[in-house]
């Protein structure tokens, strides 16, 4: 299913960033066309975004095992069931999902997703981590976030 969006805006600055932004997220352009509307001409621009990962696209759609994260709908699924995730889930989960099977210290993460950022303590990438560790793993499916002791952490599907 191609899903597509219709862009109509008056200012060009705000066109170009607009399309920018589209592009960047996985978007292209595929028709342009003039409306008029109360007496004013505005360019449309209908853009799609192709399914998977097509050639000369950025990604949209990460996937790690059962686990998918579509980073455009900002929705996460794992077998099927929808994971509601708040905005420092969802960016650590990203985070994970960039860098899969892949041993995460504790110092990365608090500097790609904090921002190095000094005023975050290091108990709140715990507690983050303990949400979002019960949201993926709940009920009866296997866990896929681990805590490597004294190491770090690692997304991985499960075995």
């Amino acid at each position: 299913m191609v899903r597509k969006i219709l862009v109509i805006e008056d200012d060009a600055d705000t066109t170009v960033a607009l399309l920018r932004e589209l592009r960047d997220r996985g978007y292209r352009i595929v028709a342009i066309d003039a409306i008029e509307a109360e007496g004013q001409t505005f360019d449309s621009q209908a853009l799609d975004r192709p399914e998977g990962n097509a050639t000369g696209y950025r990604q949209t759609v990460l996937r790690v095992g059962p686990l998918c994260l579509d980073l455009i709908d900002r929705t996460a699924w794992r077998e099927g069931r929808r994971i509601e995730l708040r905005s420092w889930e969802f960016r650590i989960l990203e985070y994970f999902m960039r860098h899969p099977a892949r041993i995460v210290p504790r110092e990365r993460l608090l500097c790609d997703v904090w921002r190095c950022n000094a005023a975050v303590q290091t108990n709140r990438i715990d507690v983050h981590l303990s949400t979002l560790r019960r949201k993926l793993d709940s009920g009866d499916l296997p866990p896929m976030l681990h805590n490597v002791r004294g190491v770090g952490f690692i997304l991985e599907p499960p075995s």
